[in-house]
């Protein structure tokens, strides 16, 4: 039973954190945009590893949006960067084999959940209502994906 619940504690964990955005990237010119030389294209650099553009993407933001989450994300750089070196550590942690590695990594994709969440809620005042929907849709989609996902776990180890 504690195996089944590290299992699925894990996997909602992994989950959490690739099924997050990248913010960042977003913020610096809509949604699969970033400015040329600044490393942040699509899949690359800390707005891959932080994973919050998807929160936000196809939310057509305005240009005053778009220039309002840019400001949000420069105030929260320092604590994003923290938290993705956080994670980054973690994972490289796990090749080593140490054993607290895993709880580390549980750590550090704690807090980069909560500061996405945090990020989301200073962002969502800004949205309009329609955007807020979709984004809440998203965001209910997400949840039973995973919800099917733990389903299949817990029948496989059942088995």
């Amino acid at each position: 039973m504690l195996k089944m619940k590290y299992l699925a504690l894990a996997g909602m964990s992994i989950m959490m954190v690739f099924t997050g955005t990248g913010l960042l990237q977003a913020a610096q010119g809509g949604p699969g945009m970033a400015r040329r030389g600044s490393g942040m294209g699509p899949g690359k650099g800390i707005a891959r590893i932080f994973e919050m553009r998807q929160f936000i993407m196809g939310l057509q933001l305005t240009a005053e949006q778009r220039e309002q989450v840019r400001g949000i994300m420069t105030e929260n750089r320092e604590q994003i960067l923290q938290v993705t070196r956080n994670l980054i550590q973690a994972r490289l942690g796990l090749e080593s084999g140490s054993p607290e590695s895993a709880e580390n990594l549980a750590k550090a994709q704690v807090e980069a959940a909560t500061l996405r969440a945090r990020i989301l809620e200073q962002i969502k005042p800004l949205l309009t209502p329609a955007q807020i929907d979709k984004l809440e849709k998203r965001q209910q989609f997400r949840k039973q994906r995973l919800e099917r996902i733990l389903e299949r776990l817990e029948n496989r180890l059942g088995e």
